[in-house]
């Protein structure tokens, strides 16, 4: 998951929060390059937790 231990933590979480919703739904919406270098890596950690835990879920159900 995204740590959320230090305030920089809690800054690139809400802006990820923040950009799920209006990088869809507002044309004006715009990120930092730094931003983005950033919430990469946490995002793919992110999606790696997600896919493991779908995998066990599944397997747990089959």
């Amino acid at each position: 998951m995204l740590p959320r231990e230090l305030p920089e933590d809690e800054r690139l979480f809400e802006l990820l929060k923040k950009a799920y919703v209006d990088a869809r739904y507002n044309t004006n919406y715009r990120i930092t390059v730094e931003e983005l270098a950033a919430l990469g890596p946490r995002v793919r950690e992110l999606g790696d937790v997600v896919e493991r835990v779908c995998k066990e879920k599944i397997a747990a159900l089959g």
